[in-house]
């Protein structure tokens, strides 16, 4: 169809018209000399970084004040408060603190004990009926405490699997087949022991178990969780070598005044560290060890101080002569004559006597926090086993004290943390030891090379 010319102006008004407006709404050209502006971003908030930390105390009380204490109106609740007025009045003892750190959702363990080894296998019983040992067992004695604990998203409960275990060891009892000849010896250990998965609030002291001890007495022991958050340095350390520098530390003091400066500072190592200095000056508390490693992030480092301890594990028993026996049988030769044998040592083992400790540290991107996984640990020996029914014609056998802990924790770069208590071990029973009395404090102090 033919269009006039005055249509063919309108459509080609209208078109234009349309290309402008398609025009204006296209995104202007960008200029290449002017830069563009990125939106703000809202800095990200760091994720604050804590520790978890228990304060572990054993109290000895009469039975008849602990049911007491029950009876009253919100007894447990006020239990604490009733044992520590006890121990101030000097009818209950504090016979156990221990303090250990480490990281939500690990499992971190501490030994206060003394390594007894007991026979296990005997060999047939000579013409004299004296059995001899051949293959021996180990039993850990003290106080070990083992503790993972889950942080509530509250910040407030604690989800902890624990386990506290004490071991004391009762002395060796006789063992007899034949009420006439010495016979055999079996070990008695007395073990109170507490498996448990608990929630637990912040800061609260908690009663986790109690055992009864002997007539009349009972073993109360609570547990006091914190967290400690990890204050990040106002600006990170400069980096030289890039190496991470561990210095660990340990002090020991009276009991009653370690444990008085725990609950005092337990919040603030720096704090607990400043006042030990002046009793370490008066010798109230001993600086019981001192060492330093440096080594690259994500690299494992060992230290140690130690004596090597060799010591007998497999024995020959002694034998009797024996004449010549022959064979009833022509096909079969018979046993030769063989003298008399003493006892013998057929294997050995050693053991390190003093402190070694292993770490694995790793840096933040930052370069703020230092993350170490550690294994602290002092060995002593301890004696060969003694004990009145201990024959003399039995082997020499070892013990071995242990102060142990194996943890990780995060610290601020450049700062001290108390990483754990490392005790003796208490009243074991093992070789005659008494409670020394004494609580060991090991700090770790973490710095940027």
């Amino acid at each position: 169809m033919r269009q006039s010319r005055g249509t063919m102006k309108l459509i080609t008004s209208l078109l234009f018209v349309l290309a402008v407006v398609s025009t204006a709404q296209e995104a202007p050209k960008k200029d290449p000399f002017i830069k563009d502006k990125k939106p703000a971003v809202a800095p990200q908030p760091t994720e604050q970084v804590a520790n978890v930390t228990f304060l572990l105390e054993t109290f000895s009380v009469p039975q008849a004040d602990f049911a007491a204490w029950l009876e009253m109106p919100e007894g447990l609740d006020k239990l604490h408060a009733q044992v520590l007025a006890a121990v101030k009045a000097g009818k209950a003892t504090l016979d156990g603190c221990h303090f250990a750190s480490g990281k939500g959702g690990t499992r971190f363990t501490l030994e206060s004990v003394d390594e007894v080894s007991y026979p296990s296998e005997w060999d047939a019983a000579g013409e004299n009926g004296l059995q001899y040992p051949v293959a021996f067992e180990m039993t850990q004695t003290g106080d070990r405490l083992e503790i993972e604990p889950t942080v509530d998203p509250s910040k407030s409960m604690l989800e902890v699997n624990h386990s506290f275990e004490r071991v004391r060891f009762g002395g060796l009892r006789a063992q007899k087949a034949d009420r006439t000849q010495p016979g055999a010896v079996v070990a008695d250990f007395h073990e109170q022991r507490a498996l448990s998965d608990a929630s637990l609030v912040v800061r609260l002291p908690a009663l986790v178990n109690a055992h009864g001890t002997g007539p009349g007495q009972m073993s109360l022991t609570f547990l006091t969780p914190r967290l400690q958050p990890v204050v990040r340095p106002a600006r990170a350390e400069q980096r030289g070598a890039g190496n991470i520098v561990l210095t660990p530390r340990v002090i020991s003091l009276e009991r009653v005044r370690a444990w008085e400066l725990l609950r005092q500072h337990a919040e603030d190592s720096a704090a607990l560290l400043t006042a030990l200095k002046p009793i370490l000056t008066d010798g109230s508390a001993v600086l019981e060890h001192l060492s330093m490693l440096r080594g690259k992030p994500g690299v494992r480092t060992k230290s140690e101080a130690v004596k090597k301890h060799f010591y007998g594990t497999e024995f020959d028993p002694p034998a009797a002569a024996r004449a010549d026996e022959p064979s009833d049988d022509p096909k079969k030769s018979g046993k030769q004559a063989r003298p008399a044998t003493q006892a013998g040592t057929t294997s050995f083992n050693c053991r390190p006597i003093g402190f070694t400790w292993e770490s694995e540290s790793v840096l933040s991107p930052d370069g703020a926090i230092i993350d170490v996984n550690i294994m602290f640990e002092r060995t002593t020996f301890a004696g060969n086993l003694a004990d009145p029914l201990w024959n003399e014609h039995y082997p020499d056998y070892p013990v071995f004290a242990c102060q142990k802990i194996t943890t990780g924790v995060a610290l601020a770069a450049g700062s001290t943390h108390l990483l754990s208590t490392l005790n003796p071990p208490g009243d074991t029973g093992v070789n005659g030891r008494k409670d020394e009395g004494r609580v060991w404090l090991l700090f770790l102090e973490a710095t940027l090379e």
